[in-house]
């Protein structure tokens, strides 16, 4: 019984060995109507499915914050053909796990799906992904916004409103206040973005000519292209601040990064990043990494909570180790391998490596491969990631939520 047992074991961890040791297959491709179609074969059996749209929150009007906010809590209902029931009906029918995410370069509907039903799943997810915006449907969708507010998200906000001020960038992910923007004002946004040169479509673990086939011919994104085209934003730094009546405050606080379109010094930015995050939590072990690359800047820092009576000792202990980080050898020694172990398991993700190649793809018109990244931050020197330090240390940024009486202002430092 037990040799039969270990037999079975051993059966499976070759075949997973051997599953591994499969190379991964990258593929792209551009449609005659403009629609980009990536795929990424990590050889799983489960499949991840997005379509995404260069529409995140940089390129809201505004006059209109927090329009992407609305965009995304309308997934799920009506659209020009389907009733939203019937689609989400038949998304569970697949075994489907469907959700959307707005971040500051896109607007994205996702879905996780067994690979054998990836034919039928994607026009279903196109289907999910092209909303009627119906008025009465709109103003449903705005009770949900109350359960959607983060107060560590919003600390987030207003560390992107500090450095980057009026610029493109500095615009929020939440929507402040929703109830301020008509569906006229949606319908017209989404006829300007949800095109098929501003969209791109990624499957993981889906045969690409299959992806194709379906992207091409029963996808119904409407051809064409957006006139809408965001600025550049320029790093600044500074505070921003945030009141509420809350017995812990957020904090964030960074300096400026590098573009997804130098990938060197993207590479460099990880591992200072992981530096940043030692030395910080070295003073206060809750602390996280802030690492943020955009298609014209990137931030790069450390967020944190602590209960009002103690959060301006905390604050003050963290501005200064992140303003003190260097890189020395040993520093760098132990933040790349961070960085290498963080971005490796980032890479197992069918769902993290869709995000990232339909970001990197609609903000720069390329996609840098996992191998890729993965030996650019082996071969970063000591001396580029002291760069990368000094660049984000010289002019910080904070974010605050909470009772920003009690965090210390920078320049009293």
């Amino acid at each position: 019984m037990l040799s039969r047992h270990y037999s079975a074991v051993a059966r499976r961890t070759a075949a997973t060995a051997a599953a591994s040791a499969r190379p991964v297959t990258e593929m792209t491709s551009r449609l005659p109507s403009g629609l980009t179609v990536s795929s990424v074969d990590l050889h799983g059996a489960t499949s991840q499915l997005l379509i995404a749209y260069r529409s995140g929150t940089r390129y809201e009007p505004d006059n209109t914050p927090g329009i992407t906010h609305v965009i995304r809590n309308n997934v799920g209902r009506d659209n020009e053909r389907f009733h939203g029931l019937t689609l989400v009906w038949n998304s569970a029918l697949q075994g489907a796990n469907v959700s959307a995410l707005i971040t500051r370069e896109i607007f994205a509907v996702r879905m996780g799906i067994y690979r054998d039903n990836v034919g039928i799943a994607l026009p279903i997810l196109g289907h999910l992904a092209v909303n009627a915006y119906k008025p009465w449907e709109v103003e449903e969708a705005r009770e949900t916004f109350e359960y959607d507010f983060c107060r560590r998200e919003s600390a987030r906000d207003e560390l992107h409103r500090a450095a980057f001020r009026n610029g493109p960038l500095g615009k929020g992910v939440q929507a402040e206040k929703p109830s301020s923007i008509s569906w006229q004002a949606i319908q017209k946004f989404a006829e300007n973005h949800q095109l098929t040169e501003e969209a791109i479509v990624v499957g993981v673990n889906v045969d690409h000519d299959t992806l194709v086939n379906i992207a091409g011919s029963e996808l119904p994104i409407k051809t064409g292209k957006s006139p809408i085209v965001s600025a550049a934003s320029k790093y600044f730094g500074g505070d921003s601040r945030r009141q509420s009546g809350y017995p812990k405050t957020f904090v964030a606080v960074g300096g400026e990064g590098s573009s997804l379109a130098d990938i060197k010094s993207v590479a460099a930015q990880a591992i200072a990043a992981e530096i940043l995050l030692h030395v910080a939590q070295k003073v206060y072990p809750h602390a996280r990494s802030v690492n943020y690359n955009y298609s014209d800047a990137g931030l790069v820092g450390v967020e944190f909570e602590a209960p009002n009576n103690s959060i301006s000792s905390v604050s003050r202990s963290i501005f200064t180790a992140v303003k003190n980080a260097k890189a020395d050898g040993e520093a760098t020694k132990i933040g790349k391998a961070k960085a290498l172990l963080k971005i490796m398991s980032a890479g197992e993700s069918g769902a993290a490596v869709a995000l990232d190649t339909a970001t990197q793809i609609l903000a720069t018109g390329n996609n840098v491969s996992l191998a890729e990244f993965v030996e650019a931050v082996r071969n970063t020197s000591d001396n580029d990631v002291a760069k990368a330090l000094s660049k984000a240390s010289s002019k910080l940024s904070v974010g605050v939520h909470g009772s920003p009486q009690l965090v210390p202002y920078l320049d009293e430092l």
